[in-house]
């Protein structure tokens, strides 16, 4: 069993380092699992040993089932850890806060998750941004329009209001050239009255004119 997993783990530990740990941290995972082969090597039989002899050989499963355990356990909290961060993302997404940024350096298909998802929260943000700022956009030109019909309607009020002003200046001068028409009228209906009346003055003078010559005559 031994030789069989130390043969699985010397190939298997490469892929796992460069695939899982980021390129700062890849010499201390190399020499972790390098030394731990190399200490597990050498410690394995001292403790297998040392457990069947004081405890039976039941002891010796016992304690390497739960180091395989303990082993299992990291391994799963290696993998559901960024998942968890993956989930909190979304869900803070799903709440709506895009405050929340998402960075990680693993090359696998969870660092790419993550990436993507801090990357996908990052856009949202933007857009909300963008069309927060539309909509600001839009309110103050809606606000201008509403003040410009205001505006024109105060000024529409003002030009009725002079077209009637208009309007009945109008009939009052309408009215005052009635007037002058009438007193046209009047005065041409007296001047009628005037000459006639001088005419007949005029008549009368020559009938007096007349009568004086006559009775110059006839006191000849």
């Amino acid at each position: 069993w031994l030789g069989h997993g130390e043969a699985g783990g010397y190939t298997a530990s490469p892929k796992v380092v460069g695939e899982w740990f980021p390129p700062k941290d890849r010499g201390l995972a190399v020499g972790i699992y390098g030394a731990g082969a190399s200490v597990g090597a050498t410690i394995a039989p001292l403790l297998v040993i040392g457990l069947a002899t004081r405890y039976g050989w039941r002891s010796a499963f016992v304690a390497t089932g739960l180091l395989g355990l303990l082993f299992a356990r990291q391994v799963v909290l290696l993998v559901t850890e960024p998942l968890g961060r993956a989930v909190q993302l979304a869900d803070s997404i799903t709440q709506g806060d895009l405050t929340r940024d998402m960075h990680d350096e693993r090359r696998d298909e969870l660092g790419h998750l993550l990436r993507s998802l801090g990357t996908m929260a990052r856009t949202l943000r933007e857009v909300v941004s963008e069309v927060r700022n539309g909509v600001d956009s839009v309110s103050s030109a809606a606000g201008q329009i509403a003040t410009g019909n205001l505006d024109l309607s105060s000024r529409t009020e003002q030009s009725a209001a002079s077209l009637e002003q208009t309007a009945a200046s109008t009939e009052q001068l309408t009215a005052t050239v009635t007037q002058s028409a009438e007193t046209a009228q009047q005065a041409n209906r007296l001047a009628t009255t005037a000459i006639q009346a001088a005419e007949q003055g005029g008549e009368v003078v020559q009938q007096m004119v007349s009568s004086m010559e006559q009775i110059n005559i006839s006191s000849r």
